[in-house]
């Protein structure tokens, strides 16, 4: 079963308020128009803790989500490309990037990223 954008920003929108209660994230509507003059419609979900953010983007049958902090914890790079992000890292910046399209998301796989990622925002 494909899962529709809907579906999946009520599951992110619900995890978020489990995880980090109802102030602990933000969301936005957002719209842009691309280099054609075409409108795009995009869900924003924001974290923001110290020096650590998430932002999770969810439009156009895509789910990104991006990570970015000043310091990594030992063993977590590794437990994110595990998961299936993208890391770079240089002198003063980690970064992780995750990409699916709504067709080969699955839940189960999205779950322990998420986690993985606010675990450090509780």
């Amino acid at each position: 079963m494909v899962a529709t954008e809907e579906a999946v920003k009520e599951w992110i929108r619900g995890f978020l308020r489990e995880k980090l209660g109802a102030e602990g994230f933000k969301e936005k509507r957002i719209r842009e128009r691309d280099l054609r003059g075409v409108l795009h419609y995009f869900t924003i979900f924001r974290v923001v803790r110290e020096e650590e953010t998430v932002l999770i983007r969810l439009g156009d049958g895509l789910l990104r989500i991006y990570y970015a902090s000043r310091s990594m914890g030992d063993g977590r790079k590794e437990l994110f490309e595990k998961l299936g992000l993208q890391v770079e890292e240089t002198d003063d910046l980690f970064t992780a990037h995750y990409r699916r399209t709504l067709e080969a998301l699955r839940i189960d796989e999205l779950e322990p990223i998420l986690s993985l990622l606010l675990e450090s925002f509780r």
